[in-house]
């Protein structure tokens, strides 16, 4: 590696960045890898059990649960292609057409395409009176798109079932096909075709999905089949008259199954078997089967008979469950690839025609996985994708030009704000860590990144990335500006209709927000920061000063971007009065590490006015290499403060807590609108472990926070919030 100039230290070697880290920074220069490759910190990785005579091709994943993220391995597990996402995604795969394609959640909603560069096309929608539906979408060679759409009705359902709510909302989806111009030229919808009673689903809730359609394809003759979980069933209709050709399970099966008589149920994934016309293979989740067992399962319908005829399937000994999502995938060397979905279970199988499994593997954090796919690729992307992942003592970078087998070296270029003009550092790695040193003073900073080839000729840009020049230090603070005395400086206030709310001075310093009108979601008003590191086990403490113009109900947590906001902590509810008071929460990061996590402080359940003060996040079980910010003291060891028991309550509850010396200790009451609703006298208790049993002295049934506060005779003050539900 060479590292070229910057606008402040001019030329420097390799050994800079190394020295300027220290020891303390080993985790950080030996990046998360994937069978030596070097990926983001919370991409998942796969993992093969079984790697035998699979069919040709590489595999294609997309996570619905904990960072979405697109994903391409090799049968070994060695990254071809990743890409994270904003949102969960579903159904990554190569359409009929030859591009790549996937569901982006929100806010984007969409079908988004690819081309074999990885370069997007477009993003496709249905027409736009409905809602465009997750679980389905081909896209056709001649340009044309499938679309499963959502649309909502109100119907009363008094008059269909006894109990049934006369306002009751019903959910029903359509199949819509589009031209390549965007054109609609044919729509089906359920309600055309289903009766309401046709579904397994509860008839006297208030919401019902009834259909929850969740495939759509062609079928050999060009009709279009589609699956619909809660009716048990699979249907074929005319594509140019919409005329139901048949349906197969259900309550209107049409058809007797041979070797098979307990059928499917809530199945997903219907497919017509390229090549053999009037078969079709299904992932047969089987939640009502005794005992419910999943499988892949393939039919063989004869029209003329009336039959199903079960010609193949497999189920794995022992049984696996898996309740929801699945796909299965008939391969062109006559394999069958499937995915069990669920954390746990495998995310690939692949199977031969006797059933024997030839590969299989899951993920390492094992996250939910709608469908999984296996398809032949050769790409190469025209830029490096990049990956900024700021730490206590640097920032991380991790970047590959996916498919590219010529790169000789890569180019990182850095710069103030949101520019990147300075060459910084060439490496012939895929990774690299520059520390404090290494990057200017400027509050903000930008780094891209392009890949030079074995003749010498350099790739597009990457991605701009720009990230907060803020470097604690091992145990120092993540917080920037925690004290506030550079104002809102990388804090952001974020109030959403009806709530008003605004920053005023506070001549005391930290942060004053005014509630002018609260909202019935504290969300309305969030105070937050962003790009905070949280590594997997860490143990971590966030610590601040708060409180209120009036009694007053906060909730603070730490998650991830929203969508698909993973929690990674949560403080819950918090009773802020009129005395500032420190508050301090300890947790273990148990999820995968992340660099994009954010403090979210909801305010905006009433009007009134909060104070924040000394925001601090640090983690605890790492020698500190430097401190930035305020320091809080730490809590005495052994104050604790367990969950109310029993919870819910209709007669008694307990709250059990434990002192580290004797204190004086009062409990007050407070419901969920701040109200004062009953303050037990002070007592005094020892050092050790106590409890105080509450009886129905509540008021009414509801959710009452308890509030304890200990006075030590040394000094020291604890205070702790649990929250209880009394039933009458």
């Amino acid at each position: 590696m060479r590292l070229g100039p910057t606008s402040r230290t001019g030329w420097f070697v390799a050994v800079a960045i190394v020295a300027a880290a220290g020891a303390s920074a080993a985790a950080q220069l030996a990046p998360r890898e994937a069978l030596g490759v070097p990926v983001p910190a919370d991409m998942p990785r796969l993992v093969p059990s079984v790697n035998d005579k699979s069919a040709e091709g590489k595999l294609f994943i997309g996570t619905n649960s904990g960072p979405g993220y697109l994903l391409v391995f090799e049968n070994d597990g060695t990254p071809y292609f990743y890409r994270q996402l904003a949102s969960p995604t579903y159904d990554f795969k190569i359409q009929p057409a030859g591009v790549l394609s996937y569901w982006e959640g929100p806010p984007l909603n969409g079908w988004v395409t690819l081309d074999h560069a990885f370069a997007p096309i477009d993003t496709l929608r249905g027409t736009s009176q409905y809602e465009t539906n997750h679980h389905g979408f081909q896209l056709l060679p001649d340009g044309h798109a499938l679309f499963i759409v959502d649309e909502k009705r109100q119907r009363d359902m008094s008059e269909v079932v006894y109990g049934g709510y006369p306002d009751a909302v019903i959910l029903g989806q359509h199949v819509q096909e589009l031209d390549a111009d965007g054109n609609l030229v044919m729509e089906w919808r359920s309600w055309d075709h289903f009766e309401i009673t046709d579904t397994w689903q509860r008839l006297t809730s208030a919401n019902i999905d009834y259909v929850h359609m969740n495939s759509v394809g062609v079928d050999f003759d060009g009709h279009i089949i589609v699956s619909s979980r809660h009716l048990n069933e699979c249907t074929k209709f005319h594509r140019q008259t919409g005329e139901i050709i048949w349906r197969l399970g259900g309550k209107n099966n049409q058809f007797e199954f041979v070797n098979d008589p307990g059928m499917f149920s809530t199945q997903h994934d219907f497919r017509a078997v390229p090549g053999k016309p009037h078969h079709y293979t299904l992932f047969d989740n089987g939640v009502q089967h005794e005992p419910p067992r999943s499988r892949a399962v393939e039919y063989r319908l004869d029209l003329n008979a009336g039959t199903a005829e079960k010609v193949w399937e497999y189920v794995p000994e022992p049984f696996i469950l898996s309740g929801t999502m699945g796909s299965v995938q008939r391969l062109p060397n006559s394999n069958t690839l499937i995915n069990w979905a669920h954390p746990g279970l495998p995310k690939v199988t692949e199977v031969d025609p006797s059933g024997s499994v030839v590969y299989e593997a899951d993920l390492d954090d094992s996250p939910k996985v709608y469908r999984a796919f296996r398809f032949p690729l050769a790409a190469v992307a025209p830029a490096p994708h990049l990956t900024v992942e700021p730490g206590p003592e640097g920032v991380h970078l991790v970047f590959e030009r996916f498919g590219a087998t010529d790169v000789d070296h890569y180019r990182v270029y850095g710069g103030d704000g949101r520019r990147a003009g300075d060459l910084i550092a060439t490496t012939k790695e895929r990774s690299i860590f520059l520390a404090p040193s290494d990057l200017s003073a400027s509050a903000l900073y930008s780094i891209k990144v392009t890949a030079i080839d074995e003749q010498g000729r350099e790739s597009a840009e990457s991605a701009l990335h720009t990230f907060v020049n803020h470097f604690p230090g091992r145990g120092g603070n993540q917080i920037v500006n925690g004290s506030f005395s550079g104002g809102t400086d990388n804090w952001q206030l974020s109030v959403n209709d009806p709530a008003r709310a605004q920053v005023i001075e506070h001549p005391e310093g930290g942060l004053a927000v005014e509630i002018e009108q609260g909202s019935e979601s504290p969300w309305h008003v969030t105070l937050e920061q962003e790009s905070l590191g949280l590594e997997r086990d860490g143990e971590y403490e966030l610590r601040f000063v708060a409180s209120a113009e009036t009694d007053y109900i906060m909730e603070v947590s730490i998650a991830g971007p929203c969508p698909p906001c993973v929690h990674y902590t949560d403080m819950g509810y918090l009773l802020l009065g009129p005395q500032p008071e420190r508050f301090a929460h300890r947790f273990t990061m148990e999820k995968t590490t992340t660099f994009s996590a954010e403090l979210h402080m909801l305010l905006g359940s009433a009007a009134t006015t909060v104070y924040v003060d000394s925001v601090s996040l640090r983690r605890l079980d790492q020698q500190p290499t430097s401190v930035t910010g305020p320091s809080a003291p730490a809590d005495a060891p052994g104050f604790e403060v367990a969950p109310a028991y029993p919870n819910p309550f209709n007669g008694s509850t307990r709250l059990a807590f434990a002192l580290p010396e004797a204190s004086l200790v009062n409990l007050a009451v407070y419901n969920m609108l701040g109200q004062l609703s009953l303050r037990l006298p002070e007592q005094r208790f020892s050092a050790g472990r106590h409890e105080i049993q509450l009886d129905k002295q509540l008021g009414g049934s509801g959710v009452y926070l308890l509030r304890l506060e200990a006075q030590s005779e040394s000094g020291a003050k604890f205070v702790a919030t649990r929250r209880t539900l009394m039933l009458h």
